[in-house]
């Protein structure tokens, strides 16, 4: 899955203050199974250095409200509050832990702008190259 957001088939356009990414929602293959959810990775690339803007969190089993992650310490490209560091055009992988006890049928992402505390607001040439979760299937009789 990748996804570049344009604003026309020509012209690519920044993650701005109005730009909202939200992906379906995720069943991994058993809309039935119950699941575990532990870990979501997120590859994508942007321009520049530092902290960007762009936040991600979760729902799962759309839930009224969209949850936070918690940042992976051990990944340099998942910063504080959720937000993804910029990769200077390389595509990177940002981990994010969900919170314990994260358990559902289906799960969904969402990204979005927020630049509190962000090293600069804006962000050009965002891709998002793919996301992937680590989760553990629940046997419930």
């Amino acid at each position: 899955m990748s996804v570049v957001l344009k604003k026309t088939s020509k012209n690519r356009t920044g993650f701005t203050s109005s730009t909202r990414l939200i992906t379906k929602s995720f069943d991994l293959g058993d809309p039935a199974l119950m699941k575990s959810f532990s870990q979501c990775n997120v590859s994508y690339k942007t321009d520049g250095t530092g902290i960007s803007p762009i936040v991600v969190a979760y729902k799962i089993d759309n839930n009224a409200t969209w949850k936070s992650f918690k940042s992976d310490a051990t990944n340099a490209y998942s910063a504080k509050n959720n937000k993804l560091v910029r990769t200077n055009n390389i595509v990177k992988t940002a981990s994010f832990k969900f919170a314990k006890r994260s358990v559902g049928r289906k799960v969904k992402v969402k990204l979005y702008y927020n630049a509190t505390g962000a090293s600069s607001t804006t962000v050009n040439d965002f891709e998002l190259i793919d996301i992937s979760f680590t989760y553990r299937p629940l046997n419930r009789n």
